[in-house]
């Protein structure tokens, strides 16, 4: 019996470096992504996943803002609204329809 619990407990490690790896690794592809947008116009179109998080459609391209610090409420983002990203920059401007600014994200290194 102790020969297996031997490999049971390597094999539990293994997976569990395994794991730990992969969603380091999804993570890194993530914030790759998101600091890649680069966007300036307005919302045509804006939807919100079961996290909360916004997808909106600008200048004929989908953009899912999924950066923890972007923190847009549900129904925060409406279409016809201007938002504004720098390609390289984590901030996001979001310009209301009735000139109200909003500003999420901050300048992570």
């Amino acid at each position: 019996m102790g020969k297996y619990a031997k490999w049971f407990r390597i094999i539990l490690i293994s997976v569990g470096v395994i794991i730990v790896i992969s969603l380091s690794y999804t993570t890194h592809l993530a914030n790759v992504k998101n600091l890649a947008y680069n966007f300036n116009g307005r919302v045509g179109f804006v939807s919100y996943d079961e996290k909360r998080e916004a997808t909106v459609f600008i200048n004929d391209t989908d953009y899912y803002l999924s950066y923890p610090n972007w923190d847009f409420d549900h129904d925060t983002i409406k279409v016809g609204d201007s938002m504004i990203k720098k390609r390289g920059s984590w901030v996001i401007k979001l310009i209301h329809r009735n000139g109200r600014i909003t500003t999420e994200g901050d300048e992570k290194p």
